[in-house]
């Protein structure tokens, strides 16, 4: 909330998160998915070592098995700020055509 001349006006919902200094959801679903998997990977006594690093084709088939998507993230090098940039630089919520970064932390 901010104030103008003693009225109150609400801040849009979709720069709450980014004023918070919140990364998007599915970012952080992605980092916290590559820390466990690399903690997994790294220490081979764990059960879940042998389930995660070589699945069973047994079981139920999933859409989005998140083997495999920690996988390609781990390909790959995972930067939850570079991504929330250029996801925030594609997809600009109202008034965004200021040059923000949304990873910047203000100082006041």
């Amino acid at each position: 909330m901010w104030c103008i001349s003693d009225t109150t006006q609400s801040i849009s919902t979709q720069w709450l998160s980014t004023l918070s200094h919140i990364p998007p959801l599915h970012l952080r679903r992605q980092q916290a998915l590559l820390k466990e998997a690399h903690k997994i990977a790294s220490i081979p006594d764990l059960l879940a070592h042998q389930e995660f690093m070589y699945p069973q084709s047994l079981r139920l088939k999933s859409r989005w098995p998140p083997n495999q998507t920690a996988h390609c993230l781990m390909v790959k090098p995972f930067n939850l700020e570079e991504k929330w940039n250029i996801e925030w630089r594609s997809n600009p919520p109202n008034a965004a055509a200021l040059n923000y970064d949304p990873t910047r932390k203000w100082s006041i």
